[in-house]
């Protein structure tokens, strides 16, 4: 079993987006293998998972200022 790099504790897998992770149950850290995270940012872009940032009358909702 791996162990995190941060603590030396041992790692769990967990599935996102298919996808599993490497996540450390002591400091919370997730680590990917190579092209894991390029898997899970296609599987996030897919139309059906899209957010919209309309609400339900079609009109757009304004951002806050930054104060600039």
């Amino acid at each position: 079993m791996k162990r995190c790099p941060v603590d030396n504790a041992q790692l769990m897998e967990i599935t996102k987006a298919g996808v599993l992770i490497d996540v450390c149950p002591e400091c919370k850290g997730a680590w990917l293998d190579r092209g894991e995270l390029r898997k899970i940012v296609a599987a996030t872009k897919q139309p059906s998972r899209a957010r919209s940032y309309q609400d339900s009358s079609n009109k757009p909702k304004s951002l806050p200022r930054s104060g600039r």
